[in-house]
Parts: C-alpha cells; structure tokens; sequence
C-alpha cells in the first residue's frame, strides 16, 4: 500500500507541476505517462502469479541474442569493413547500441540484467551464467563509462560476497570484463571510417571521471545550467514539469539540437523540485525494502542509478521492470531456488534424499 500512495503521489505531482510550469505542457504530461505506465508494470509483475525466474530465464535469452548479435555486428565492421546496413546492433560511432535508440540505454540494460541475474544467482543454470559473459562484453563495447562503473560495483559485490553456490560465474563475469577492457584500449578505428578521438572506446577508458573535456565537459557545462535556471525561477520545491530543461532551451551550447538532462538526479531536481525528488527516492527505498533479498535489491537499485546519473533510464519502462524482477518473497513461486551447478554438495545430497 505504501508504494502505491507514494508512487501515486509522485505522478500527481509531475502531471500537476507539468501543466502548471512547463512551457509546453503536453510534452511533459506525456513523459509523466511514460513513467506512469512503468510503474504500472512494475505492479503488474509484481502480482503476476507467473514466476518471475521463468521472465528471468527468458529475459536472459533474449537479451543475450540481441548483445551477441551486436558484438558480432561490431566486429564485422571494425574488421571486415562491413557497411552499417549489414551490422545491425552498431551505432553510426561504432559503439553497441542493440535495438536501442542511444548506446547509454543499451549499456544499461545489459548491466542493469547482469544485476537482476545476480539476484537469482541460486537458480540459474550453468548455460545462463556463461551467457552473462556476452553481456559483459556489450557493456565494454557499448562505451558507455558510467555502465562500465556499474560494472565495476556488480564484480565487487560478487567478489566480497563470495558467491559460492555459484563459483563458476565470479571468474566468468571478471576475467570477460578484463579481457574486454583491455581489448577496448588496443582496440583499431573501424575501417568504415576513423571515430572522433573523444568518442573512441580507449579514450573513454582513459578518461573515465573526466568532467573537463569531451561528454562529461558538456554534461557538467549542461548541469550548471540547469541549477543556474532553478534559482532564476524559484522553482526548487516543485520544479518546472517533466523534460522542461529542453523547452526552455532550444539549442544546447555546441548549436547542434535540443539539449535535456541526462542525469536522473539533476533531471528529477529541475522537473520536480525537491520534494519530487524526495518522493522519487522514499519510492525506490520503499520498492527495495518490499524484497525477500534486501541487499540483492540495493545492489540492482544502485547500478541503474550510477547509470542513470548519466542518462536518465527511469523515464523508460524497461528499469522499472527490472526493479519488479527482484525476487519479492522467501517462498513461493518467484523465490530461487538453489542448483548446485553440476558441483556435488553432501548436505545438498542428504535433503535431497530425505
């Protein structure tokens, strides 16, 4: 009940500030509808008697092709040459992009699924946990630094929490993000044409804070911005409507399109004011507290959030999804159950036989 007031309250509140303080309110109602419908799903699959390990299962499969596809597109291009017509799943800058509509999202979508795998770690079977590696390789190839970041946080955790029931995954998940690190610094241009230098994938591994040169100067210079409007017009409580940083500004400061706040937090801030960013944290706080598996949840939350802090996912259905995949329960249909992985277990052997 809680999540539904609080989640309740927050649309309200975005549909409310969107007609009253967006230059074009319309377009911000629209984008509180799109994240009304996610949590819609959300609460859709939290209730579904369907088991949530079997959307886990297929999730993985579906994801896993479309990552696989890609990086083989990727590599048709960078070596064979191959026009961008016959490399589907590769973006005009020669990063992983999937079937998204920017490589920020796919990134995050293949490092926000390798989280919820994680959370059903016990449960999967050998053939999923060396599929991760695919993913794990999409996200260095897609370029984006801050899923490279959550990458980096998801190894860690494994790592510290010592995932014993499925020792196999650890060095599969580490030794395929190294091997792709490394491989994304020596990484050739494609020879379908030379990438910028600031938007090459070595570059970004080089440069993986930096807020003074290339994407991260033009966020940072974008933020400033945003905050410098906010105390222009007052509107810190309640923010100025969803998306409204692109209508009150019609050019960005390269004078190439419309510029928009790819950070979750400053985005929340300027659409919502603070108390829409209080009700937008107490609702995922809420939504983590709602799990069998705490910890699993924070860890997914977190992930999507480092990623989110460079281009807002939380607008689209897909992160909300995910958060509903989270196992909700300690029994019952959707709670893991524990495989040993074809590695003998005596206590395991006993139950099994009594």
């Amino acid at each position: 009940m809680a999540t539904l007031v609080i989640s309740g309250a927050f649309v309200a509140l975005a549909v409310v500030t969107s007609a009253a303080n967006a230059p074009d309110p319309l377009k911000s109602i629209w984008i509180a509808l799109q994240i009304a419908l996610g949590i819609v799903a959300y609460f859709a699959l939290t209730k579904s008697s369907a088991s949530r390990l079997d959307m886990v299962k297929i999730g993985t499969v579906v994801i896993g092709c479309i990552a696989a596809l890609s990086v083989v597109s990727y590599l048709g291009r960078t070596y064979l040459g191959l026009p961008a017509s016959l490399t589907p799943g590769v973006a005009a800058d020669s990063r992983l992009i999937g079937f998204s509509f920017e490589t920020n999202i796919f990134a995050t979508q293949c490092v926000g699924w390798l989280a919820v795998m994680y959370c059903w770690r016990q449960s999967l079977s050998r053939s999923s946990l060396w599929g991760a590696g695919i993913l794990v390789l999409a996200v260095a190839l897609a370029g984006t630094r801050s899923a490279w970041i959550g990458l980096g946080i998801l190894i860690v955790v494994m790592v510290a929490t010592k995932w014993r029931r499925s020792p196999a995954f650890i060095p599969i998940i580490a030794a395929t993000a190294a091997v792709s690190l490394l491989a994304v610094a020596l990484l050739p241009a494609p020879t379908g044409g030379a990438v910028e230098s600031s938007n090459s994938l070595s570059w970004r591994l080089g440069h993986l804070l930096d807020t003074q040169s290339g994407t991260g100067a033009y966020r940072a210079d974008i933020f400033k911005t945003a905050l410098a409007d906010i105390d222009t017009l007052a509107r810190w409580l309640f923010g100025s409507g969803l998306n409204s940083f692109s209508q009150f500004h019609e050019r960005d400061t390269t004078n190439t399109g419309r510029p928009y706040l790819s950070s979750v937090w400053y985005a929340m801030l300027y659409d919502v004011g603070l108390v829409g960013l209080v009700l937008f944290v107490v609702l995922l706080v809420v939504m983590a507290f709602r799990n069998h598996r705490r910890l699993d949840a924070f860890i997914v939350l977190s992930i999507l959030l480092v990623c989110s802090s460079a281009t807002n996912s939380f607008w689209m259905t897909f992160t909300w999804i995910y958060l509903a995949l989270i196992p909700l329960h300690a029994k019952g249909g959707d709670s893991p159950e524990p495989r040993t992985l074809g590695i003998s277990s005596p206590a395991l052997e006993g139950s099994s036989r009594s």
